[in-house]
């Protein structure tokens, strides 16, 4: 069965962290624009682990459910 695009959209915008160490560990909320400047920020220009931190887009400006 093919995953919905609703659901494939969502995968998009979550990344789950799966470190268990007890380094830094983030999680960032916010509006999808947001959070997908902010993954680029941390992760490609400021060298933060990918698993070390948790990203989830709450919703997008200009969308209604």
């Amino acid at each position: 069965m093919k995953p919905s695009r609703k659901r494939r959209k969502a995968k998009l915008l979550w990344d789950k962290a799966t470190t268990g160490s007890n380094e830094f560990y983030g999680w960032v909320a916010a509006e999808s624009t947001v959070v997908k400047l902010l993954r680029r920020h941390l992760i490609g220009e400021r060298g933060v682990e990918h698993e070390a931190i948790n990203f989830m887009a709450y919703w997008a400006k200009g969308r209604v459910r």
